[in-house]
């Protein structure tokens, strides 16, 4: 567990509007911290550069109704991703054709919710291909990024660049260190250790943490996102995590009752 001095969160100040807004930019939607430490200098350099790119393509919004508001995000990640597959095609992020796909299927197609996962021949890097289903934006997905290397730096995901799937989709690709488990970590153990870092349960189950000052969401530490390694560390390796927007526009909160 961290104690204060390594709790990333320990000087974190209350603001008058602990709500991120919808459209803004990195600074005006992620506490400072995580833009200086949301990983290696070199890796959050990219991933600002990247959520620079989509939130470039954003237009004011309003209150919508939920179909509105489905319309409205789909093209919104529409036009993220024809933003962000120009400045790829330009910074030389995009992937070999079909190399992701390759290895995946050799390792029998792992999958879960959001993420298609191998391991690398190195064999001891684990390989992700995103498909934002997470996420109402790419900008919000870069912020993810950013915030779990802040918040949980045993386990960095490092932005490798992008590709474009089997079915002409365009996806981010990260890599993380393999993580040898023990055990997977039950809520007795997560709990007390969010909340030593300044969050709240925000369900039942014990799954889902805000934290109330500097107004961040971190979900689903269940017993496989959340484990013990060989050398007994609790160490969160993926969880989704967003910063807290209005609930008027991002219909996912309330049904956390956070907002």
């Amino acid at each position: 567990m961290k104690t204060d001095s390594q709790n990333p969160l320990s000087d974190s100040k209350p603001t008058e509007n602990q709500h991120a807004p919808i459209f803004g930019t990195l600074s005006e939607r992620v506490p400072p911290e995580a833009l200086r430490r949301g990983g290696s200098p070199e890796q959050v350099a990219l991933i600002r550069a990247a959520a620079d790119v989509a939130s470039g393509v954003h237009r004011p919004g309003k209150a919508a109704s939920r179909a509105e508001h489905g319309r409205a995000q789909q093209e919104r990640l529409d036009r993220e991703a024809a933003a962000l597959r120009e400045w790829a095609e330009r910074e030389g992020l995009i992937l070999p054709t079909g190399e992701f796909g390759k290895h995946w299927r050799a390792q029998e197609e792992i999958e879960g919710a959001e993420h298609e996962v191998y391991l690398g021949n190195d064999g001891r890097t684990v390989w992700k291909r995103n498909n934002l289903s997470y996420h109402h934006s790419w900008q919000e997905y870069f912020e993810r990024l950013l915030l779990h290397n802040w918040l949980f730096p045993e386990a960095p995901m490092a932005l490798q660049g992008f590709d474009v799937d089997e079915e002409g989709q365009f996806r981010p690709v990260i890599t993380q260190t393999l993580i040898v488990i023990d055990r997977g970590a039950a809520r007795q153990d997560v709990q007390p250790w969010m909340e030593a870092q300044g969050f709240k349960v925000a369900d039942e189950k014990g799954l889902n943490f805000y934290h109330p000052i500097a107004g961040i969401i971190v979900e689903d530490l269940h017993d496989e996102n959340a484990v013990f390694d060989m050398n007994g560390r609790l160490i969160v390796f993926d969880p989704v995590i967003y910063p807290i927007v209005p609930d008027n526009q991002i219909p996912r909160f309330t049904r956390l009752g956070l907002i």
